[in-house]
């Protein structure tokens, strides 16, 4: 899987005066596993064997590690209710477990190599265990023996996840053993930072790949603790309390959350004396949601760029260009000179303080054949407000942020976006809805 991550999330500087006023405990962190970008390109090497199982090679050699005395004493694994029940499981407890339930798997289930098992669980400790678990029904080596041709080979197929379908239909992508068992070291070590000494939580649902690269893969890869909250629905109170009760040390939540988190009156009376590093993907974060995230934190946001589709090893092949990676977002010149993006619009309205969130399409206009048009979600203290006066205001706004050109000239007000269940914006959805009208 290729992880590409933005430069800034490397050099980690502060840039005097880039933004005011800095919240009193501003932490600028010293990464842990790099000095300098540079410096991750030139001596990064990821050597691939011929065979790789993900729980035998990286997970038992932990346990391993732990065994020896030489893991700090944090979990592997640590989940919490919500309700006051934990579950914390030492590698060496994982690998048991985990091993109780392959049997039953090839045992009681009959499943045999080259099965394929859907697993749909919410975020409960046997989530973790199935998967491991089925890493595990793979003919593995005792420690020792030499390799044999019916052990799991790094190429072979390990799990299948869909795309999140914000701009289609979601579609079924397949990745081998090495390349979120392998691959996602980049993402562990460079991207979350990670030690054996971090508590990492991700905030993603299970049903996304996001949950498997950042949940499982990338903290295991450098033996931090993985932690998990039960939490069926998003609330910005128990995301908030749990930062501050538990010691986690890395967060990673979609743009969405931080936004949430952001509006809610707990963050400003919050202290997470323990959280050292924030990360966002999924879709791009507005620069206004970072600063505020950073004025009542102390910390910055750093935004990772990655895609469910890449490994496919013919189609990953296509899109590099020496040393670029092309993702298949393209720009162009039209015939007045300039084009508009989504994303820039709603950089500037997100900064009125009537909006709670935006989201920017293009839309039919008999004259000019498109406009941009922005669905607005108010905040509560304006939705009392003269709509076409707030219309007109918020206009003038985003004129005067950005270019006369860019600003929404249809603007509709509505309760909520459409979202995935992972709390990307379906742009989709609102694009056809001005366009199937045509």
């Amino acid at each position: 899987m290729e992880i590409l991550l933005r430069a800034k999330c490397f050099q980690r500087l502060a840039i005097p005066g880039s933004v005011r006023p800095l919240h009193n405990d501003y932490r600028l962190v010293t990464p842990q596993n790099f000095s300098n970008y540079d410096s991750i390109k030139q001596d990064f090497k990821l050597e691939i064997p011929e065979y790789f199982n993900f729980a035998q090679d990286v997970l038992d050699q932990w346990t391993n590690v732990e065994k020896a005395g030489k893991r700090p004493s944090n979990p592997a694994f640590w989940w919490i209710s919500g309700k006051g029940k934990e579950v914390r499981w030492s590698f060496e407890e994982l690998g048991s477990l985990s091993r109780k339930f392959a049997n039953i798997l090839t045992e009681a289930c009959a499943l045999q190599r080259g099965d394929r098992v859907i697993l749909i669980l919410p975020r409960i400790p046997e989530w973790w265990l199935a998967n491991v678990a089925c890493l595990r029904t793979e003919p593995q080596r005792r420690v020792g023996e030499p390799q044999g041709d019916d052990e799991t080979k790094h190429d072979e197929m390990m799990a299948i996840y869909f795309t999140s379908g914000t701009s289609g239909p979601p579609k079924m992508t397949g990745h081998t053993h090495s390349s979120f068992g392998l691959g996602l070291s980049v993402n562990g070590r460079f991207w979350l930072d990670l030690t054996s000494s971090d508590v990492m939580w991700n905030t993603s649902d299970t049903g996304w790949a996001k949950s498997a690269w950042s949940s499982v893969f990338s903290p295991w890869i450098q033996g931090a603790c993985v932690f998990a909250h039960y939490l069926p629905h998003f609330e910005p109170t128990s995301i908030l309390q749990t930062l501050s009760k538990f010691p986690i040390t890395v967060f990673c939540s979609a743009p969405t959350a931080y936004r949430m988190l952001v509006q809610s009156d707990m963050s400003r009376s919050c202290k997470f004396k323990n959280l050292k590093h924030c990360v966002s993907a999924g879709e791009p974060i507005n620069p206004e949601v970072i600063e505020q995230w950073r004025n009542r934190t102390g910390l910055d946001i750093y935004e990772g760029y990655g895609q469910t589709e890449t490994d496919n090893p013919t189609k990953t092949a296509s899109t590099l260009r020496g040393n670029f990676y092309i993702t298949g977002d393209r720009g162009y010149m039209d015939e007045d000179g300039y084009r508009i993006g989504p994303f820039e619009v709603e950089n500037a309205l997100i900064e009125h303080p009537a909006i709670a969130e935006s989201a920017v399409v293009s839309s039919p206009d008999p004259v000019r054949g498109e406009v941009v048009k922005a669905f607005i979600v108010l905040n509560p203290d304006y939705k009392s407000r003269d709509q076409e006066e707030l219309k007109k205001e918020i206009q003038e706004h985003v004129k005067k942020t950005t270019a006369p050109y860019k600003y929404p000239r249809k603007v509709e007000f509505i309760q909520e976006l459409p979202k995935t269940s992972s709390g990307k914006i379906k742009r989709n959805e609102l694009r056809k809805k001005e366009w199937e009208t045509i």
